[in-house]
Protein backbone atom coordinates (compact mmCIF):
# COMPACT_ATOMS: atom_id res chain seq x y z
CA UNK A 1 0.00 0.00 0.00
CA UNK A 2 2.92 2.27 0.82
CA UNK A 3 4.37 1.48 -2.98
CA UNK A 4 1.36 2.52 -4.24
CA UNK A 5 0.72 6.20 -2.25
CA UNK A 6 4.33 6.61 -3.04
CA UNK A 7 3.06 5.97 -7.03
CA UNK A 8 0.43 8.35 -6.70
CA UNK A 9 2.31 10.72 -4.73
CA UNK A 10 4.85 10.67 -7.40
CA UNK A 11 2.46 11.35 -10.55
CA UNK A 12 1.08 14.24 -8.64
CA UNK A 13 4.70 15.74 -8.57
CA UNK A 14 4.97 15.75 -4.72
CA UNK A 15 8.58 13.90 -5.06
CA UNK A 16 9.32 14.75 -1.16
CA UNK A 17 6.10 12.94 0.10
CA UNK A 18 7.16 10.20 -2.73
CA UNK A 19 10.39 9.93 -1.48
CA UNK A 20 9.65 9.36 2.31
CA UNK A 21 6.85 6.86 1.43
CA UNK A 22 9.62 4.89 -0.73
CA UNK A 23 12.05 4.97 2.04
CA UNK A 24 9.59 3.67 4.72
CA UNK A 25 9.03 0.39 2.33
CA UNK A 26 12.73 -0.38 1.85
CA UNK A 27 12.87 -0.17 5.34
CA UNK A 28 10.38 -3.03 5.41
CA UNK A 29 11.60 -4.66 2.37
CA UNK A 30 15.23 -4.02 1.34
CA UNK A 31 14.48 -5.97 -1.83
CA UNK A 32 11.97 -4.30 -3.58
CA UNK A 33 13.34 -3.82 -6.48
CA UNK A 34 9.93 -1.46 -8.07
CA UNK A 35 10.99 0.68 -5.15
CA UNK A 36 14.78 1.06 -5.83
CA UNK A 37 13.75 1.81 -9.48
CA UNK A 38 11.24 4.25 -8.14
CA UNK A 39 13.37 6.24 -5.47
CA UNK A 40 16.12 5.94 -8.51
CA UNK A 41 13.34 8.34 -10.98
CA UNK A 42 12.14 10.44 -7.57
CA UNK A 43 16.22 11.34 -7.19
CA UNK A 44 16.45 12.40 -10.69
CA UNK A 45 13.12 14.85 -10.12
CA UNK A 46 15.24 16.28 -7.45
CA UNK A 47 18.22 16.71 -9.25
CA UNK A 48 19.86 14.29 -6.83
CA UNK A 49 21.91 12.65 -10.03
CA UNK A 50 23.95 10.73 -7.86
CA UNK A 51 21.82 9.34 -5.73
CA UNK A 52 19.85 8.50 -8.66
CA UNK A 53 22.29 6.24 -9.66
CA UNK A 54 23.12 4.33 -6.70
CA UNK A 55 19.03 3.48 -6.10
CA UNK A 56 19.42 2.40 -10.05
CA UNK A 57 22.94 0.34 -9.72
CA UNK A 58 20.66 -1.61 -6.42
CA UNK A 59 17.35 -2.09 -8.79
CA UNK A 60 19.95 -4.12 -11.11
CA UNK A 61 21.80 -6.25 -9.14
CA UNK A 62 18.44 -7.41 -7.12
CA UNK A 63 16.57 -7.83 -10.90
CA UNK A 64 20.16 -9.96 -11.76
CA UNK A 65 19.61 -11.66 -8.10
CA UNK A 66 16.07 -12.47 -9.53
CA UNK A 67 17.33 -13.62 -12.49
CA UNK A 68 19.17 -15.99 -11.46
CA UNK A 69 17.26 -17.49 -8.84
CA UNK A 70 14.37 -18.05 -11.31
CA UNK A 71 16.56 -19.70 -13.52
CA UNK A 72 17.76 -22.27 -10.85
CA UNK A 73 14.03 -22.75 -10.05
CA UNK A 74 13.63 -23.26 -13.84
CA UNK A 75 16.39 -26.16 -13.47
CA UNK A 76 15.29 -27.80 -10.41
CA UNK A 77 11.74 -28.00 -11.84
CA UNK A 78 12.82 -29.44 -15.14
CA UNK A 79 15.16 -32.56 -12.70
CA UNK A 80 12.13 -32.78 -10.58
CA UNK A 81 10.09 -33.65 -13.58
CA UNK A 82 12.86 -36.45 -15.00
CA UNK A 83 13.19 -37.91 -11.52
CA UNK A 84 9.89 -37.81 -10.63
CA UNK A 85 7.46 -40.30 -13.15
CA UNK A 86 4.62 -38.83 -11.92
CA UNK A 87 5.19 -35.25 -13.22
CA UNK A 88 6.02 -35.81 -16.81
CA UNK A 89 3.75 -34.73 -19.28
CA UNK A 90 1.36 -37.26 -21.22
Amino acid sequence: ALYYQALIRFQQGDYRHSLALLSRVLELDEKHIAAHYKLAQVHVKLGEKETAARFLERFNQLSLERERTRGDRLRIYAGVEEGFPAFKSK
